[in-house]
């Protein structure tokens, strides 16, 4: 399988801060990334970057998801708009927004009011890529988490054809 763009990964590991977002987040994975190129994801780790897919996740833990019956050249404005977000510094203070709204039962309000919308995160890159052609994950743009972005996509399975199940890739 090569990743392809508009292609949706999510991942988890057993590192302490998977395991709170999960926990946050009441989900199975704790990050996400887009593909824009062929074999290519982007995402936000520190800054949001570029990288080659098989050589960044060879043995990781991920599910992967193919957007279906989308017109090619919305495939690729969902692609194009991620890339704008490349080189952007990661939103540190968009984590903390997430566990107050989740300590509020998941309501939108800490992240909403943040203003932070220079700063994403994994999940925003995601969400706000597709919400340009008008596609949300159920919630929000502002709102999605890597949950929120998996749990929509196994549950949509005539909009997400699944690629890979959450296992580890042997890449």
């Amino acid at each position: 399988m090569t990743l392809e763009p508009g292609d949706i990964v999510c991942t988890t590991s057993g590192t302490w801060l998977s395991r709170a977002i999960r926990w946050f987040s009441r989900g199975r994975v704790s990050h996400t990334g887009i593909g824009t190129r062929s074999d290519t994801i982007t995402e936000a780790l520190t800054r949001v970057v570029r990288r080659l897919f098989r050589a960044t996740y060879h043995g990781s833990t991920l599910t992967v998801y193919r957007p279906l019956d989308l017109p090619p050249e919305t495939v690729t404005a969902i692609a194009a708009k991620a890339e704008t977000y490349v080189g952007r510094s990661y939103g540190y203070g968009k984590i903390l927004a997430h566990a107050l709204d989740r300590a509020l039962g998941g309501a939108y309000l800490f992240r909403r009011v943040a203003g932070l919308n220079n700063y994403p995160i994994c999940s925003w890159v995601v969400a706000h890529a597709y919400s340009s052609q008008n596609l949300t994950f159920g919630v929000a743009p502002g709102a999605a988490s890597p949950a929120d972005i998996d749990r929509f996509c196994r549950e949509h399975p005539a909009k997400y054809l699944t690629l890979w199940p959450l296992s580890r890739w042997p890449g």
